[in-house]
């Protein structure tokens, strides 16, 4: 039989040694006491739980963040297509109704700094290298 190498075939392991160790006239004295062994076995089980956890939280954390840069991505967008600057608490789409002659960027003197990459804004290079 080989060690297990996962963490299921190593909670396995540790149950059935437990539930063989307990009680059991031919381990009278075995080399780490069953209740240390349901000991780790509880950490291991409570440290995997915080783990699944916590990565919970961070993808939700980064699906967050993600959606204020989509956010804030449509609004600079929309700054530089010519739509009148964004209003507070409405997205692209809302503001994207509100078209102004130039862009709300160009009307706040802003446009020559932003460049264009495909859609995206960008730093000018010319800007860059002076």
């Amino acid at each position: 039989m080989r060690f297990p190498n996962t963490e299921p075939e190593i909670r396995a392991l540790a149950q059935n040694i437990i539930t063989g160790l307990t009680n059991n006239p031919n381990f009278p004295s075995p080399p780490v006491s069953v209740a240390e062994l349901q000991n780790q076995l509880n950490a291991m089980i409570q440290n995997s739980d915080a783990q699944v956890a916590a990565q919970a939280a961070a993808k939700q954390a980064t699906d967050t963040k993600q959606a204020s840069v989509d956010e804030m991505t449509g609004s600079v967008r929309l700054g530089r297509q010519g739509g009148s600057a964004p209003v507070a608490g409405a997205g692209p789409a809302e503001a994207a109704g509100n078209k102004a002659a130039g862009s709300w960027l160009a009307d706040a003197g802003l446009e020559k700094a932003c460049g264009r990459r495909r859609g995206g804004l960008v730093q000018n290079r010319a800007a860059r290298t002076r």
